[in-house]
């Protein structure tokens, strides 16, 4: 392109873009951005509690989630304040939380978290869960890997050359 608006000129100058999945952003507390614009810190995508009981390596109970549905939180980012102010809050809705890998330290009952809503970097859930579809900087009409190796057989359907959506 040789003529850059000034705006996109000046945005690209930074080094930072969220016009390209490549590029992404650390900010100091951790959390790693995208081309996303969802602000993570907004009561809807967090969620804080504390650990009822450890249930093995990793799956643990916890309390303070019972507001939000189900997987809401899957893929997300939870964070641990091991050891520092302990509570437990009795009577409270628990679930269970099934971690993707071991925590570096032990995780016992009465550890304070704050966990952030997960994306699977799906149309669908940019759309519905985020409100966020305009933003949404992947191609969801692309046919997957297994379209690549199948082959139309007569009268099945989803072969015979109509719109997919």
């Amino acid at each position: 392109m040789k003529n850059l608006p000034p705006a996109l000129a000046a945005h690209l100058a930074t080094g930072a873009t969220t016009l390209c999945r490549c590029w992404r952003l650390t900010r100091r507390d951790g959390i790693v951005r995208g081309f996303c614009t969802i602000d993570l810190d907004d009561q809807k995508f967090r969620g804080e509690g504390d650990v009822s009981a450890v249930e093995g390596a990793s799956l643990i109970r916890v309390s303070g989630l019972d507001a939000f549905t189900a997987d809401w939180f899957a893929r997300g980012k939870l964070i641990f304040f091991f050891r520092r102010q302990r509570r437990h809050r009795r009577g409270a809705g628990e679930v269970r939380l099934a971690l993707w890998q071991q925590m570096p330290e032990p995780v016992v009952a009465g550890d304070l978290f704050v966990v952030t809503a997960g994306c699977d970097k799906r149309f669908e859930t940019c759309r519905t869960k985020f409100d966020n579809a305009v933003n949404f900087r992947g191609f969801p009409h692309l046919p997957g890997n297994d379209f690549v190796v199948a082959y139309a057989v007569p009268g099945e359907p989803g072969h015979d050359g109509t719109p997919l959506r």
